[in-house]
């Protein structure tokens, strides 16, 4: 059962918008998040959001309502998979990292996701990903 429960979140998640191109911000990642999910210190709903990293993260709403910026440790891609990760403890979903098939983002944890990382034995990482075709 929850084997299924992961590969249903995994599938939900996948990445629908492959890749759009801004102007100065490069490739950019388009995704409906089937559920609410922290992004560092701020609680998302599910949605739909748009991705544009580099040297930091730019969360957008699809709608272009609301943005976030996140500090991240980016680095360079080494393939070309387009793909958002998250950390899940219990029933909490933590925006983990991206990667957009140019550069790779990485969410530090907030002392909120590290103390509920201690609580739990074990957490799963949620990965959705589409290759770049």
């Amino acid at each position: 059962m929850r084997k299924s429960l992961v590969a249903a979140l995994v599938l939900s998640a996948v990445v629908f918008g492959s890749m759009c191109f801004a102007g100065a911000g490069g490739p950019r990642l388009k995704a409906n998040i089937p559920f609410a999910f922290q992004a560092g210190e701020v609680a998302l709903p599910a949605g739909e959001y748009i991705f544009e990293f580099g040297a930091n993260m730019i969360i957008q709403k699809s709608d272009g309502s609301d943005s976030y910026f996140l500090n991240v440790v980016s680095g360079e891609a080494r393939t070309g998979n387009l793909s958002i990760s998250f950390n899940r403890y219990g029933d909490m979903y933590y925006l983990s990292g991206a990667r957009n098939g140019v550069s790779v983002a990485t969410v530090l944890k907030t002392r909120a996701e590290k103390e509920m990382a201690m609580s739990f034995s074990k957490g799963i990482t949620i990965a959705a990903r589409q290759d770049q075709r």
